[in-house]
C-alpha cells in the first residue's frame, strides 16, 4: 500500500511539473495573438507517411526537420481564431488535411474546418473535425491530421482551413509557421468576425486528395 502510494505521489509530482514547464516555456506576445516558445526544439517527430493513394491540392510544408517553423505560431484559443487560404489548381476532392497545431494548455481539443471564401474571408463551413491530443507545442515537426473517406469537391477558387476551439474552451495552443517563414494571407478571429491581412507570416498545413 505504501509503495503504491508512493508511485501515485511520484506521478503526480512529474505530472504538475511537466504542465508547468509546458506555461512557462512559452510566451504570447503583440497583444497574445503570437506564441513563442521560449526553448529550442528538443523533441523532434517524424511527420506521418502519407497515402500514396493521395495528391497533394495544397502544401506550404518543408521536409525532414524543418517541416515548419517549431515553437513560432499564431495563438489558437478562445480569444483567437485562426484561418489560412489555399486555391487548388485543378477541380480535387479534399481527403485529408494535416495542420501544425501545438498544445500548450487546457483541454486538448480543437476544431479543424474546410471553409468557402466570402469577400477574401471565410464564409460557410464545408466541414469540421473535432480533433484531440496535439502535441507539445515547441517540438517539431509532428502534423495533426484529419480524413474524411467521402471527400469534399473543390473547384479552382479561394478555400480556408480554420481552426478554432470548441464552446467554452480553455484550451491554448498555436499554429506554426511555415519553415521559411512565408508572408502572405490570413484571417483572425478574436470573437467580432474573421478580420483579413496580408502582411504577417502565414501558418503551415496540407491539403490532400484526389
Amino acid at each position: 500500500m505504501k509503495k503504491t502510494l508512493m508511485t501515485c505521489l511520484a506521478l503526480l509530482v512529474f505530472a504538475v511539473a511537466a504542465l508547468a514547464a509546458t506555461k512557462d516555456t512559452t510566451i504570447t506576445i503583440n497583444g497574445g495573438t503570437t506564441t513563442v516558445a521560449m526553448q529550442p526544439v528538443t523533441h523532434f517527430h517524424a511527420a506521418a507517411q502519407r497515402s500514396a493513394e493521395l495528391k497533394t491540392i495544397y502544401s506550404n510544408l518543408g521536409t525532414g526537420s524543418k517541416v515548419y517553423a517549431g515553437g513560432y505560431g499564431w495563438t489558437v484559443s478562445a480569444n483567437q481564431s485562426v484561418a489560412m487560404p489555399f486555391r487548388p489548381k485543378t477541380v480535387s476532392v479534399v481527403k485529408q488535411i494535416d495542420i501544425a497545431v501545438g498544445y500548450t494548455s487546457g483541454t486538448n481539443e480543437i476544431i479543424v474546418s474546410l471553409a468557402t471564401d466570402k469577400n477574401g474571408v471565410p464564409g460557410a463551413t464545408l466541414h469540421e473535425w473535432h480533433h484531440k491530443a496535439m502535441y507539445t507545442f515547441g517540438d517539431c515537426c509532428a502534423l495533426d491530421t484529419v480524413k474524411y473517406t467521402k471527400g469534399i469537391k473543390v473547384g479552382k477558387k479561394r478555400y480556408w482551413g480554420t481552426v478554432t476551439t470548441v464552446a467554452q474552451s480553455d484550451f491554448s495552443g498555436a499554429w506554426n509557421y511555415t519553415w521559411n517563414l512565408k508572408q502572405g494571407l490570413f484571417a483572425l478571429n478574436l470573437g467580432s468576425g474573421w478580420q483579413a491581412s496580408t502582411n504577417g507570416t502565414v501558418s503551415a498545413f496540407d491539403v490532400l486528395g484526389q
